[in-house]
């Protein structure tokens, strides 16, 4: 989706650097203020709260685990948030997020538990308390929201920037909070009579789909800082470590057929209301835009805008921003939009059949030099699109050919265009008499099909369907 301030997708980056040295440990009172304060950031920035019967399965599910607790009479709040991030995480004061990918990838009831459990884990045991403290709270509006205010024109005070204090709880936990969280959940999922075997199983699967996704982008594994893996540091050995903990392993149900049947209709990747990224193509039907990204990037589409990230340091930022008043594109560019950057030469264009102006610029930051590349172009009275390449210093040229190739690419898109544009969704599945693994993932528009529907419902190398279970297929 795109509205008037950029997503500011670089924030963990800059935020996970910082040490933690100055800790303290909040007031259980502080921390439902914390929480409370934080929540509706945490929506503004991962795509909002989700109702209906997916959201309802997460809270239901969260709230059966927290009246096992230690502290069943807290108040417990499980969110669903609208976002193709595959993530969870808590905040202070008993805030619990799933995002709908990461639902989608949990095989069975029982993972999912495991996920909820965790989090519980964490807040039962004050980890983002232990992690939070005044300073890096103040840091977070104020060092680098300088830092990223200034890479990502347009935004300057860090009231301006809601959703960068959001990105600050996915920062990942050490490797003594992520035993003692999976501990935790262990427990609670014996408690709730499901198989521990799940907090295992759900980490092999991330593990598997990374490798996937990692495949068909051109990036190395674990090298989605948004991601679980990324935010939840472990490895096999150390789940199955925390599992013998906590009792070792005990068989229990793992609710796999209804769990697959209560995600029927969850929407797969971008929700078209917010626009949506198909490969490197990102389309708005409500805007009737198209704009094609260059190879090597990783697309996500983001609250306030498009962000495109090169694992060799380049980021295009696209979005749109609004004025009161009216200019043309340089003046846009120079006093509005860059007027704190010290720019090159304006030269005039046009973008998509709008009247466009494009400038260098440089910046000087704490984490270093920064290259800029800036073009607005005035589609409304006052009212620009805008395309913002990023580079370390002296790195703009190797990029820019790319950054051209994706301006000329955006254009206008038919109402036709327009109406094709439909939702994937998850579609639960009986499988009949006749069907196999092969024959089903052929159905899933994805790369390496077969091997992510084996990923997508929990089956093995060599394991076959029988008729009458059901799976996942991904569907308009």
């Amino acid at each position: 989706m795109l509205k008037r301030r950029p997503v500011l997708l670089a924030a963990p980056a800059l935020l996970l650097t910082r040490p933690a040295a100055a800790q303290i440990f909040l007031s259980r009172e502080a921390e439902a203020r914390l929480g409370a304060q934080e929540h509706p950031k945490i929506l503004a920035q991962f795509g909002g709260a989700m109702e209906g019967p997916h959201a309802a399965y997460v809270r239901d599910l969260g709230q059966r685990l927290a009246a096992l607790s230690d502290r069943p009479n807290d108040s417990w709040t499980f969110t669903l948030l609208n976002t193709t991030v595959i993530n969870a995480f808590a905040v202070p004061g008993g805030y619990i997020y799933v995002t709908r990918a990461l639902l989608s990838l949990c095989a069975d009831e029982a993972e999912l538990a495991a996920v909820i459990g965790h989090e519980i884990g964490h807040v039962i045991h004050r980890h983002a308390a232990q992690r939070y403290d005044r300073q890096v709270g103040a840091q977070i509006g104020g060092v680098a929201a300088e830092i990223l205010g200034q890479i990502f024109l347009g935004v300057r005070g860090a009231g301006q920037i809601a959703g960068l204090a959001g990105q600050f709880w996915l920062a990942s936990y050490s490797r003594e909070q992520e035993f003692e969280a999976d501990t935790y959940g262990v427990r609670l999922l014996r408690a709730g009579g499901y198989t521990t075997e799940a907090m295992a199983s759900f980490l092999d699967r991330m593990n598997a789909w990374d490798r996937l996704d990692a495949a068909a982008t051109g990036r190395r594994p674990g090298e989605d800082q948004f991601s679980w893996l990324s935010t939840h540091p472990r490895t096999t050995d150390r789940v199955r470590a925390a599992i013998a903990q906590a009792g070792g392993d005990a068989r229990g149900r793992t609710a796999r057929d209804e769990h697959i049947r209560r995600l029927d209709g969850l929407v797969w990747g971008d929700d078209v209301n917010e626009g949506v990224v198909r490969g490197r193509t990102f389309l708005h039907p409500g805007l009737g835009i198209r704009l094609d990204f260059p190879e090597g990037y990783r697309v996500v589409n983001g609250k306030n805008a498009v962000s495109a990230t090169h694992r060799e340091g380049a980021q295009i930022v696209f979005d749109a921003a609004r004025i009161r008043g009216d200019l043309t594109p340089d003046q846009y560019l120079t006093r509005v939009w860059a007027q704190n950057v010290r720019l090159g030469g304006v030269s005039s264009l046009e973008v998509g059949g709008w009247p466009a102006a494009a400038a260098r610029g440089r910046l000087s930051t704490r984490e270093g030099t920064i290259d800029l590349l800036l073009v607005a172009a005035k589609f409304a009275p006052g009212r620009y699109w805008r395309f913002q390449l990023a580079t370390r210093a002296d790195r703009l040229e190797a990029f820019q050919a790319g950054f051209n190739a994706m301006l000329a690419s955006f254009r206008r898109i038919s109402r036709e265009e327009a109406a094709a544009i439909r939702p994937l969704r998850l579609r639960a599945h009986q499988v009949r008499a006749g069907e196999t693994v092969a024959s089903l993932a052929r159905t899933l528009p994805l790369p390496q099909p077969e091997q992510r529907f084996r990923v997508l419902n929990g089956l093995g190398a060599d394991e076959t369907l029988r008729p009458g279970m059901w799976v996942k297929l991904i569907a308009a």
